[in-house]
């Protein structure tokens, strides 16, 4: 067993201002400790129904304090292994609410050849979940040598449990930055390296996909839930909540193969795949999604936006991308880009991003812009947005937004040279020589002016 650090009162602190912030549901959270110590009956298969409930009580950044050890989650959850595999049981004699957003627990725990082992706990809060547990001061050092007998017991030949590994997996993606660096040792331990995980129309994720996957699913601070999780005959069920770019996916049922203690295959149980599907979908796109993201958020309304745009503009837009109105008019990556540049941004024009989704076929999203242009209250359009390969975009429908650029278009332009364009060449004139007099969609052909001349 691997402790961290003695005692330690900067962390103590820390929680302690965390769980002052914290609701008090009292009596729920005594109910879900009651069950939690009911399960730790000393059956042989014990461990199975612990850590569905484990994973639920206990808070990722839980600390257990003795008179010389602090234990965090993950040795926690290890601990819990050894105790349930040996057959230990956990008696609950009492609980009481303190009225203070902790509670107080009496437990005897019985380990192998042992009458008894009677210790006084408090138990703290954060997020509903248990947090801390320190021992009361009289049963301080009687509740660290417990758990240095606990840590010692033996488990040689007993085997590893996989429903319990998938959920310690699990509960690495919490929405930290180092939730995949957490992750990653134990998806090295529980799945084969011939994984096949299917999900969606019958699409095919290997290992390196399945990783690739996961990290992307960290690396936006998507979370996931354990709802249920039970062993079957080969191998084990799950059930999973996953909250994808602050939206939540809803549950889905989710089981996998297991052969030599290994998850060698993986898939959404029937009548889940459209779910499964969708949340791959979903990740397979937050980078797109968040690219995106950037990328209009550099345009802010000021004078000097450009400048932080411009670097976006290639990370987004592809060079053949066609923007269609859906009834025959077009416009190609310079009309865009000139529209932009030259009129949008100067006249303090900026976009909101209400609303992104991913829609069916995983590579296109439908969002909502609500533009704002000089003396409007904004113009929100829904828009699709389709994307190559490449991950940028190639193809985007949206003929509301033709009409919103039909009145940028006919905002001053700004700078020493106008911008004359279409889709198929850009004309420059000095201001002063010739003015435009007004502006119209030409069919086929994006934008266009028709000039008078001074």
């Amino acid at each position: 067993m691997v402790y961290i650090t003695s005692k330690n009162n900067l962390i103590s602190a820390t929680i302690e201002a965390s769980i002052k912030s914290s609701t008090n549901d009292m009596p729920k959270k005594i109910d879900q400790i009651k069950e939690y110590y009911a399960a730790i009956d000393g059956s042989t298969d014990q461990i199975n129904s612990i850590m569905p409930l484990l994973v639920k009580l206990f808070h990722p950044q839980l600390v257990i304090e003795s008179n010389i050890n602090t234990i965090p989650y993950e040795d926690f959850v290890g601990l819990i292994h050894k105790f349930a595999r040996n057959g230990c049981v956990a008696e609950l004699v009492d609980i009481h609410d303190n009225d203070d957003g902790s509670c107080t627990v009496i437990v005897n725990n019985h380990l192998p050849g042992e009458n008894g082992d009677v210790t006084k706990q408090r138990v703290f809060f954060k997020d509903e979940m248990i947090v801390r547990i320190t021992a009361e001061e009289t049963y301080e050092r009687k509740f660290g040598a417990m758990l240095d007998r606990v840590s010692g017991l033996s488990t040689d030949g007993l085997p590893t449990d996989i429903v319990d590994m998938y959920a310690r997996m699990l509960n690495c993606f919490d929405g930290s930055d180092a939730a995949f660096e957490t992750a990653e040792p134990i998806i090295d331990e529980i799945f084969d390296a011939n994984l096949v995980v299917v999900h969606g129309d019958n699409s095919i994720m290997d290992m390196a996909g399945f990783k690739s996957f996961a990290s992307a699913f960290s690396r936006n601070h998507n979370i996931a839930k354990l709802e249920k999780s039970e062993r079957t005959e080969n191998g084990l069920r799950i059930v999973v909540r996953n909250i994808v770019d602050g939206v939540d996916q809803g549950a889905v049922e989710q089981e996998g193969l297991v052969e030599n203690g290994k998850i060698v295959y993986w898939a959404a149980t029937p009548g889940e795949e459209s779910g499964f599907g969708r949340l791959v979908n979903s990740v397979g796109m937050t980078d797109n999604i968040q690219r995106l993201r950037d990328y209009l958020s550099a345009l802010d309304g000021s004078p000097s936006a450009f400048e932080r745009f411009e670097p976006h503009i290639d990370r987004v837009l592809a060079r053949d991308i066609v923007w269609e109105d859906g009834d025959g008019s077009t416009m190609g990556y310079d009309d865009i880009i000139a529209l932009l540049r030259d009129q949008y941004i100067p006249n303090g024009c900026y976009p909101v991003l209400e609303s992104v989704k991913v829609n069916d076929d995983g590579r296109s999203l439908t969002v909502r812009i609500n533009n704002h242009l000089p003396g409007e209250d904004g113009d929100a359009t829904e828009q699709i947005l389709y994307y190559g390969d490449d991950d940028r975009i190639h193809r985007l429908i949206s003929a509301p937004f033709f009409k919103t650029c039909e009145r940028i278009a006919s905002l001053p332009i700004s700078g020493s040279t106008c911008i004359v364009f279409t889709t198929l060449t850009l004309a420059r004139y000095r201001p002063g020589v010739c003015r435009p007099s007004f502006i119209h969609p030409g069919r086929r052909h994006g934008m266009y002016w028709e000039l008078s001349f001074q």
